[in-house]
């Protein structure tokens, strides 16, 4: 069924109103238009990514299907991304969805979240503010309750190898790239997945 057609569609926009409507997924069409299903379309129908070409009218930098094109299937069960993108003083913006390793960490400090609520009680407000709080400008979390860090005299392995998805990409094929973990203390916001790290960084 169709949720609606306006100007400010995107994926998210989309996957919240069929979540409202008590539908499990979404697509988006024609640039405007959000519709909603109970299951996954047929692979029979899959078309070739291409034909998926109009930007979203409420994002120009996200696909939203094109003429009977519907793209983005997004399960409205995982997590969305909400990063606060001004806090104390700090420009923060969310890079994109990571391969990680404990061999070989994409950022590798362990940051503490004692005096932030806890891993138990993770947001993505208490990660940032952690990172802040350690002078680091690239902030990584994972498992849904783990933070990483790294300063900008440092070294971070943040290469096209381990980039898996960006945010130009979407939130939908963050989400498919592992990025998927709700967190501990925000079940409406991803912390990272695993082997898969969620990383902003900001220019304050």
């Amino acid at each position: 069924m169709q949720a609606y057609a306006n100007s400010s569609n995107t994926p998210a926009l989309c996957a919240n109103a069929c979540s409202a409507l008590g539908y499990s997924y979404s697509g988006t069409e024609y640039a405007d238009e959000c519709w909603c299903g109970t299951s996954v379309p047929s692979t029979t129908a899959t078309a070739a990514a291409s034909d998926c070409h109009q930007a979203c009218s409420g994002d120009k930098k996200q696909i939203c299907g094109a003429g009977n094109r519907l793209s983005v299937v997004f399960n409205n069960n995982a997590p969305v991304f909400g990063a606060p993108l001004e806090m104390l003083g700090y420009n923060w913006w969310a890079e994109g969805c990571f391969s990680d390793s404990t061999s070989s960490r994409t950022l590798p400090h362990i940051v503490s979240l004692s005096d932030y609520g806890g891993a138990s009680n993770l947001t993505l407000e208490n990660g940032l503010r952690a990172c802040s709080a350690k002078g680091y400008i690239w902030c990584g979390f994972e498992y849904g309750q783990e933070v990483y860090g790294v300063s900008e005299y440092e070294y971070f392995n943040l290469n096209t190898s381990r980039n898996l998805a960006t945010t130009e990409d979407g939130e939908a094929a963050m989400v498919a790239a592992g990025c998927n973990y709700k967190c501990t203390g925000n079940s409406n916001q991803a912390c990272g997945g695993s082997n898969r790290m969620m990383v902003y960084g900001n220019d304050g």
